[in-house]
């Protein structure tokens, strides 16, 4: 297998942080597809996220790019917003942001489709959120091909329920934006908006296939090692999950609320005392296995 050729006008960048177990996959993905060019930047990773970038980078003759930033703060709107205009800059139309769990279901077809445009828009995209198995207690990349249950959206999921134990965090529902344009941006917190640029949407909608908890072991990373950064320079309501993350690990409720975000045997969570069954949807556990081809046959690079 050849590496693919790149839609020339279509660049993606990801802000990221301790992602060793699915980064080069994220990243596979996205060079499978088309994606021109991958900007990385990792905020101050400690498990070998940026090592294993930058030999990522070597390996894909200047495709991915890795930069590093350390800080004691949360600056993620700031630094997204300051990439994404610095791709725009570069002569690139659609930029896709994109998180360390979330993959684009997009195609070869529609990058090209999309970068075709010619007049400035958002492309909307919302949340598929998958279910990892109850005993991946901690990340390792060959964790990700068991995630194939998926947990329908449900607005009844809102703060109040998942912080009352009331519901999962499975069951949120988001938008995520990518946007097509030749002029610079401000994106929101979160890639759920921009704060300043194009506000027509394309009418295509896509789907992103999101495992928002790859492991146990990601319940004390949001509460012990993201909340500490977030919580001095907390506006009002946001950021919220890692601090109710944070009382999840101080209150001894890891347990309980990993059974409620997590599939068992039969394929149900344990939401609080009620069994929830999920559907079965393979089409993250494929798409990991043909990012992890790609990575191999073409870059000579396992993902595993």
């Amino acid at each position: 297998m050849l590496a693919s050729a790149p839609v020339g006008t279509v660049a993606a960048v990801c802000m990221c942080r301790d992602a060793a177990d699915i980064i080069l996959v994220l990243c596979g993905h996205y060079l499978r597809i088309g994606v021109a060019r991958i900007l990385v930047i990792d905020d101050g990773s400690s498990d070998g996220t940026h090592e294993r970038l930058q030999r990522l980078a070597r390996r894909t003759a200047g495709r991915v790019e890795v930069r590093r930033v350390l800080n004691s703060r949360n600056e993620q709107p700031t630094v997204m917003t300051e990439a994404i205009n610095e791709l725009i800059a570069q002569g690139y139309r659609l930029v896709i942001p994109f998180d360390s769990d979330e993959f684009w279901a997009l195609t070869r077809a529609d990058l090209v489709r999309l970068a075709a445009r010619r007049e400035p828009r958002l492309i909307l995209a919302r949340w598929r959120n998958f279910a990892q198995r109850r005993n991946q207690h901690y990340p390792t990349p060959a964790g990700l091909l068991h995630a194939y249950h998926a947990a329908p959206a449900s607005a009844a999921a809102d703060r109040i329920a998942i912080e009352n134990l009331e519901a999962p965090f499975l069951h949120v529902q988001a938008p995520k934006i990518a946007v097509w344009t030749e002029d610079p941006v401000r994106i929101l917190r979160g890639q759920h908006g921009l704060e300043d640029g194009p506000q027509v949407q394309d009418p295509e909608v896509f789907e992103i296939l999101h495992l928002p908890l790859r492991s146990r072991a990601e319940l004390t990373k949001r509460g012990l090692n993201y909340e500490v950064r977030r919580d001095p320079e907390r506006p009002c309501g946001m950021s919220w999950q890692s601090r109710f993350h944070r009382r999840v690990v101080e209150e001894g409720l890891t347990d309980r609320v990993w059974a409620a975000n997590s599939v068992d045997r039969g394929g149900h969570l344990d939401v609080y005392g009620r069994r929830v069954p999920l559907e079965c949807d393979r089409r993250l556990q494929a798409l990991v296995l043909r990012s992890a081809l790609h990575l191999l046959l073409s870059w000579r690079i396992s993902p595993f």
